[in-house]
């Protein structure tokens, strides 16, 4: 199946080629690589998902399925330093959480 979200293209010398437009089409890196592309300031987890068969000549394998998910960044911003002295200053800032594990 083609993604839910974003596209699928052909992987040509380490960068995006065409577009993979139809579900039976046939990878044709030889590495069997492809290039998915999200659309642009989307995020969601999970954010997509496709599948694949893979095909050696004479049988397809069971499909597989692929889930693609796209964490947004947090968002972060500083503020006023305080306590500001000759050789130290505090620094101020915020940062919203996305939800994944951190060590501060």
């Amino acid at each position: 199946t083609l993604p839910s979200r974003g596209r699928l293209h052909q992987y040509v010398n380490g960068a995006r080629g065409a577009a993979i437009l139809d579900p039976n089409t046939t990878v044709e890196d030889p590495g069997r690589r492809i290039i998915f592309v999200p659309e642009p300031e989307s995020y969601g987890h999970p954010y997509a998902s496709f599948s694949f068969v893979a095909n050696d000549g004479d049988l397809d394998s069971a499909a597989a399925a692929v889930t693609i998910w796209i964490v947004p960044p947090p968002f972060s911003a500083t503020q006023e330093p305080t306590m500001i002295r000759a050789t130290s200053a505090v620094l101020n800032g915020m940062v919203t959480p996305n939800g994944l594990a951190s060590i501060a």
